[in-house]
């Protein structure tokens, strides 16, 4: 197995298909195809289904082989590193992240890491739930994962660096109150759109529907980033974590902290198993950082 080959294969998979793939590599469609054959041969598996000649789909074993393939690339690109101390290691650094931290703080912590590694490319997953980041770095398909929680995290084989806790806020198209803040009481009557059930955003909203008969749901939004849109369409206010602040201004919308107890605490995780790439330390020392300049 060679190291070309993971790249092709993955090359597939990041551009969605043959045509796009190849045109990355600047190599020809055949010359892939010939390469992924090798591959899966050398596997004895299939990874691939074919429809024609140039349209693959991705099968169970093809989705299973990709975190053990990023996961020798990497560490091929450590190991290159070491010998080689001028090349620089991993061009490539994959994070996994809930909607929230991805906003805030993970956008400037990619600044910090762009400034130390400028060849570095970067790409986020975005994942709707906790356990969709854990299995995310658990599974070898991202280095780093960064999840937006309460107090409770359940993320056995990971090592969890905390970076920050966030506040609360209500997101709405006018003031809720005269002041910067609003208490919980402020909030009673209100029109919330939400997000799904079981979400830290969601809770305080099913607090207020629990002890106040005024407060109601007008829509729940399976995907976060759907809400703010619909705020400034008015149809509703919104409870969301202190991240969201400053794109929510930057759009018109109000933004103003919650009076409450609840928190959002961001974390992130590793495995501390697995020898990480540069752009991966310096994103962790970073969140490090971050986390010490707020205690």
């Amino acid at each position: 197995m060679h190291t070309r080959q993971l790249r092709h294969f993955l090359a597939v998979i990041d551009n969605k298909g043959l045509t796009r793939a190849a045109l990355k590599l600047s190599i020809t469609q055949p010359a892939l195809s010939r390469s992924i054959s090798a591959l899966e041969k050398e596997l004895g598996a299939t990874l691939f289904t074919r429809h024609g000649r140039q349209r693959l789909e991705l099968n169970d074993a093809g989705l299973a082989f990709i975190g053990p393939a990023r996961l020798l690339l990497r560490d091929f690109d450590n190991a290159r590193a070491i010998v080689s101390p001028n090349v620089e290691a991993a061009s490539r650094l994959d994070v996994a992240t809930m909607v929230s931290p991805g906003m805030d703080p993970l956008a400037a912590l990619f600044s910090a890491v762009n400034r130390f590694h400028p060849c570095a490319t970067m790409h986020l997953d975005i994942a709707k739930s906790a356990n969709e980041v854990v299995t995310s770095v658990l599974s070898g398909i991202c280095e780093v994962g960064f999840i937006g929680c309460g107090d409770r995290l359940d993320t056995p084989g990971l090592e969890v660096v905390e970076v920050e806790r966030q506040h609360l806020i209500v997101i709405s198209k006018s003031p809720v109150t005269r002041d910067e803040t609003a208490h919980r009481e402020d909030l009673r009557g209100s029109s919330f759109i939400v997000p799904p059930q079981g979400t830290f955003a969601r809770q305080l909203v099913d607090d207020l529907l629990d002890t106040h008969d005024d407060t109601r749901v007008v829509a729940e939004v399976a995907d976060s980033a759907a809400i703010l849109p619909l705020v400034l369409g008015g149809l509703g206010d919104a409870i969301m974590p202190e991240g969201w602040a400053q794109v929510a201004r930057r759009a018109g919308a109000i933004a103003q902290r919650v009076v409450s107890e609840q928190q959002l605490r961001v974390v992130a995780v590793f495995r501390p198993t697995v020898h990480l790439s540069r752009p991966a330390v310096t994103l962790l020392d970073h969140a490090r950082a971050c986390s010490g300049a707020r205690q």
